[in-house]
């Protein structure tokens, strides 16, 4: 989905003209792009890889699910090998090392996601890095062109999905030609998917765009990922505020109740980028006290839980 916003955004900055109502992405994300465009600011997904993306999965148009599943243990198991070496390497990093999706599941995905057949399919073998801040981000990205070649990686770059979750995703091309995911994530970000994300993904995902409940869970994403970038440094957080994404993190600060319970979690650094964004709340203006009583039990818990991961 990243590539094709890219690729969306390409389009927008050349001064083409963009249908809203576009069946082929999400009509607030082209309107985020529009407007951040618009007022010169960047989106995460500049800087990430520019020729087209269905240059790079040609090389699976042919396969079938069945292919796909044949080479998933032995290139699962490729993955895992360079992961590992890269976790030797980069200091502060940790391999994440994962089985290849259910073929139940990327079945599901394609029919979803109106995917145009298997060979769209490009996280069938997944695994990642997770780094404790972005630091070393870029090392990764090169270790994986030394390990699979230049040609066979494909950085989709940093970039963020509706609810805030925010990773780099680099796609790495095997020697039978299918494609898998190599996910950069931050620290933060990946304790609070594993405490609670993951569920409210699985929650969401299935429901219709209309659906209420899908806000909610949505809404709750935000304040879990959220809180987990405002946590990652001033170099992500003012990507994300500088992104089309920044109003919801912006948002996200400036509601007293969340703010209180971030206080005595972020940096100075980060509480002054903060301050300092136009329309951002100053969160250095909190005082001591309790937070309002709409604040509701999952952020009282979150707060209490989350963010004391190590």
């Amino acid at each position: 989905m990243r590539i094709k916003l890219l690729e969306l955004e390409s389009r927008i900055r050349a001064g083409d003209e963009v249908d809203v109502n576009d069946p082929n992405y999400d009509p607030d994300e082209i309107r985020r792009i529009i407007e951040t465009v618009k007022a010169g600011g960047t989106t995460l997904y500049q800087g990430a890889a520019t020729h087209p993306i269905v240059d790079f999965l040609d090389s699976q148009k042919d396969v079938t699910i069945d292919s796909v599943y044949d080479g998933a243990a032995q290139n699962t198991h490729r993955l895992h090998s360079v992961l590992s070496e890269i976790e030797e390497a980069v200091q502060g990093s940790e391999a994440l090392l994962l089985p290849p999706k259910e073929r139940s599941t990327a079945e599901g995905k394609i029919e979803r996601k109106g995917k145009s057949g298997v060979g769209s399919l490009t996280d069938v073998v997944r695994s990642g890095i997770v780094l404790q801040t972005s630091t070393g981000s870029g090392e990764v990205v090169r270790r994986l062109a030394d390990a699979f070649g230049e040609d066979n990686i494909y950085d989709e770059g940093w970039g963020v999905k509706p609810g805030l979750w925010l990773d780099r995703k680099v796609l790495v091309r095997f020697s039978d030609g299918t494609v898998g995911e190599a996910q950069i994530r931050l620290k933060s970000m990946h304790d609070a998917k594993i405490f609670r994300g993951e569920t409210l993904y699985e929650q969401a995902r299935n429901l219709p765009k209309d659906n209420p409940l899908r806000a909610e869970l949505i809404a709750e994403m935000e304040i879990l990922y959220g809180s987990a970038i405002l946590q990652s440094g001033t170099e992500m957080v003012g990507m994300v505020l500088r992104s089309a994404w920044g109003n919801n993190l912006r948002n996200l600060a400036s509601d007293t109740a969340v703010a209180f319970s971030l206080t005595s979690i972020l940096s100075t650094e980060v509480q002054d980028l903060l301050s300092n964004m136009a329309n951002a709340s100053s969160l250095s203006n909190i005082t001591a006290g309790s937070p309002s009583q709409s604040q509701n039990h999952f952020t009282d818990m979150l707060f209490a839980q989350t963010f004391n991961c190590n």
